[in-house]
């Protein structure tokens, strides 16, 4: 398990539509504490503000794990300053990962080697305000049963909103 020390939190946001509304009014920002599940912090704001890790509150010995909307160099390095880490699902642009020499990782290229299911761990930076904050990347390869069924289901989402894919 984890050390007593490490505070692990959930963070994710949704929005908020009042009755009669055609879109999102205002969003909740929350955080919650993943062994005891109390949310240790909440914020209401409005719908034009975004997910980020710098909306929280964050102590030495965070862990904040939050899906790839937080996944961005700003919010990682504000948690890392203050002293906590972060486990977020990566996407593929943002933040861009380099090597510890500053050279650019072609994270596609990485993914592509990865047979089967099998399980890739790779050394990785991200280039903040303040240096180089290290990281490791870990991917999965999904089954093709499993990989169908998502390109499956980002092809309706596109035709349901309308955009080409």
């Amino acid at each position: 398990m984890f050390p007593a020390d490490i505070n692990v939190r959930v963070v994710d946001g949704t929005h908020i539509s009042e009755p009669g509304s055609t879109g999102t009014d205002w969003r909740i920002h929350y955080s919650i504490k993943l062994f005891s599940l109390q949310c240790d912090e909440l914020k209401v704001t409005d719908a034009k503000v975004g997910e980020s890790f710098k909306r929280y509150a964050v102590s030495k010995g965070d862990l904040l794990i939050g899906d790839r909307g937080y996944c961005h160099r700003r919010g990682i390095e504000y948690v890392v300053g203050s002293g906590g880490d972060v486990l977020v699902r990566a996407n593929l642009i943002n933040p861009p990962l380099c090597q510890r020499d500053g050279k650019k990782i072609h994270l596609l290229r990485r993914l592509r080697t990865l047979r089967g299911t099998q399980v890739g761990d790779w050394p990785v930076c991200v280039q903040g305000d303040k240096g180089f904050i290290e990281g490791r990347l870990c991917a999965i390869k999904k089954s093709k049963a499993d990989a169908e069924k998502a390109q499956k289901k980002v092809l309706q989402e596109g035709r349901k909103k309308g955009r080409k894919v």
